[in-house]
């Protein structure tokens, strides 16, 4: 747990903000760099599971909608012959589709199909980097399982825009 023994949710949060600038900064120095745009995921990945685990999806909904901000609009993460920064991104988008089923729990309906599209979608983009990573054979042992679970998150979404 990020909190430690001090408990401190509020400096917890600051220094993840603080890491995200730090690689925020690095990024735009070099962004040719894909260690430090996978690091930059890393980042927001244990944030973003730092926020589920104190129950503050809201904050972790936004927090995804920044990631996409900064890291542009492209679906795709940089390095795609990198396995560690694909598998990053691929559990990245995990979590934040996890996050993004909390808030739906918690939603009016109307705003729970929006909340339920948004987890498809980074569902999606998991998927996808799992099932390439299968495809050109660097999905490891431990994560052979995960296109499958995936692929089931993506029909709980689907079976919730049903209905």
């Amino acid at each position: 747990m990020a909190l430690g023994k001090t408990g401190d949710r509020a400096g917890a949060v600051a220094n993840f903000r603080k890491a995200l600038q730090i690689f925020a900064e690095l990024t735009a120095k070099d962004p040719t760099n894909a260690d430090f745009r996978r690091q930059w995921a890393v980042v927001y990945l244990y944030f973003s599971r730092f926020q589920a685990e104190i129950k503050e999806t809201e904050r972790c909904g936004r927090e995804r909608a920044r990631m996409h901000q900064d890291r542009g609009t492209d679906s795709s993460p940089t390095a795609p012959t990198n396995a560690s920064a694909q598998n990053t991104f691929a559990q990245l988008y995990t979590q934040l589709g996890a996050s993004r089923v909390a808030l739906a729990a918690k939603a009016s309906a109307t705003k729970q199909i929006g909340d339920w599209r948004a987890a498809k979608d980074v569902y999606q983009k998991a998927f996808e980097i799992y099932r390439d990573m299968k495809n050109k054979g660097t999905l490891s042992g431990a994560d052979a399982k995960k296109p499958d679970e995936v692929a089931g998150e993506i029909a709980k979404c689907d079976a919730a825009l049903a209905h």
